[in-house]
């Protein structure tokens, strides 16, 4: 075996055209996929911690709507029930007048009740004592006398009570 100068030149040669074509045709290229994906890589890092940023965002943001709406609700509630203490003294006052419009309606009532009442009881004690005073007597007195001592007893009667 022998060891040939041009064989091992060509075989440098053949090696070198080799290395060029594979580096041209597939280093380079497999070098630019690795880049374009550590680039994609890095973006996709980027865009997460943006979203990351986002959501705590949101987050800050939804908390704050909520304190807000709390706010809001408790302020509302207040409202709600300063007026429906309004109302309520209101109903109240309003019941008052109208329990002591009925009450009055129901004396006066009451009242001219006791006015009939006693009316009918003078006019059955006069007839009573009309009666009384023919039977006693046995004779009638006329109207202006029994109207005139009927009057004094039932004003003297009046008086006791």
């Amino acid at each position: 075996m022998e060891i040939l100068v041009s064989n091992i030149i060509f075989q440098i040669i053949n090696f070198g055209v080799v290395l060029a074509a594979l580096t041209y045709l597939l280093y380079k290229p497999i070098l630019k996929v690795f880049e374009e994906r550590s680039k994609r890589i890095e973006e996709g890092q980027k865009a997460a911690v943006s979203a990351i940023e986002q959501q705590e965002g949101i987050a800050l943001l939804k908390e704050q709507t909520q304190q807000k709406l709390k706010k809001e609700s408790a302020k509302v509630l207040g409202e709600a029930q300063e007026e429906a203490l309004i109302e309520r003294k209101q109903i109240i006052v309003q019941a008052k007048q109208d329990a002591e419009a009925e009450i009055e309606a129901i004396k006066v009532k009451l009242e001219a009740e006791y006015q009939q009442k006693l009316k009918d009881l003078n006019r059955q004690l006069v007839d009573m004592v009309l009666v009384t005073t023919e039977k006693v007597l046995g004779s009638s007195l006329d109207k202006k006398q029994h109207a005139g001592l009927i009057e004094k007893e039932l004003q003297a009667l009046q008086k006791a009570l």
